[in-house]
């Protein structure tokens, strides 16, 4: 009896398992986090629920700072001017975003203090890296 479900389910099981299957691509996300990501890094998760997008790969954000732009260091969003204070502190923040940017991530593309350097789509997230841009005096 065993032998026959899993004949009749192991197709199944195995399609649904591929890359391909899912609406996003986390595993991905998380590679290019670990990849390129610097210790001390900030995270900026919009919506800040976002986080749990990152929770199977806790090892593509270790060293990086993933709780100091968001307000109750879980799910709250940061108010624009105490975003921009908080962003101002680092040197490179990382944004992982849905399909549609809004509030925070916004914000982090229209920070003047800060150039978008690299880009990826995994589907239904996004992930951009934006550094702090030189100050000319």
């Amino acid at each position: 009896m065993l032998a026959v479900l899993v004949v009749l389910t192991g197709p199944a099981q195995a399609a649904i398992r591929l890359p391909l299957s899912r609406t996003d691509n986390l595993r991905g996300l998380a590679e290019a986090l670990r990849t390129h990501a610097r210790p001390g890094d900030g995270v900026l998760y919009v919506p800040a629920g976002n986080w749990m997008s990152t929770l199977p790969y806790t090892g593509s954000v270790a060293g990086l700072d993933t709780w100091s732009l968001h307000a109750d260091r879980f799910f709250g969003e940061l108010p624009p001017a105490q975003l921009r204070r908080a962003a101002g502190r680092m040197a490179r923040v990382w944004v992982v975003e849905g399909a549609t940017s809004y509030g925070n991530a916004v914000e982090m593309r229209q920070d003047r203090r800060f150039r978008r350097t690299a880009h990826w789509s995994f589907r239904t997230r996004q992930l951009s890296l934006y550094e702090r841009v030189a100050q000319v005096r």
